[in-house]
């Protein structure tokens, strides 16, 4: 019987290891990722308005970032996010897509408040979207073409630079 304990124990721990390598080389690499799905048409509520807001991809190059407010990543890219759409407001439109499903309105309002962010945050309240774009780990950052379409994406927390380089990628971007 204690064979069978010491096995059942050990197994646990390395299907328990194994997840969390899993989890962290997804949340914290800050590769490029291949989502499995574009979003070719996004309409989702408006957390300022409460009111459904359609993405209009077609208008100029457009970057999603999907985000949650207690995640500590998500924290750190928040700053950088807000300088360089402020910065590039003419060329991109900057969208936050919110995991909603995943946080509380309460905290969702204090993010925004805390960092500043006036560019649109859209809630993606069942996670739909967010699977849609492939389920990455987040912050996750993701440039559309004029089709709606992934045109490159990049998980994890990115310094400064990196960040205005991969929104400088952007198709079209002028």
């Amino acid at each position: 019987m204690r064979k069978w304990t010491k096995w059942t124990t050990a197994l646990a721990f390395t299907v328990a290891f194994a997840a969390i390598v899993y989890v962290m080389v997804a949340n914290l690499a800050g590769e490029e990722n291949e989502p499995t799905a574009g979003a070719a048409t996004m309409t989702l509520n408006d957390f300022a308005t409460k009111l459904p807001r359609t993405v209009d991809f077609a208008e100029k190059p457009t970057v999603l970032q999907v985000f949650t407010s207690w995640c500590p990543y998500c924290n750190e890219d928040a700053p950088k996010l807000v300088e360089l759409q402020e910065k590039y407001k003419d060329q991109v439109h900057v969208i936050g897509i919110n995991l909603y499903h995943r946080d509380t309105e309460e905290d969702l309002a204090a993010y925004l408040t805390k960092y500043g962010i006036t560019y649109p945050v859209l809630l993606d309240e069942d996670g739909s979207i967010h699977e849609k774009l492939g389920k990455t780990g987040f912050p996750a950052l993701f440039i559309m073409d004029a089709k709606g379409e992934v045109a490159s994406s990049r998980v994890g927390s990115i310094d400064r630079s990196d960040m205005e380089a991969f929104i400088q990628s952007a198709p079209d971007f002028q």
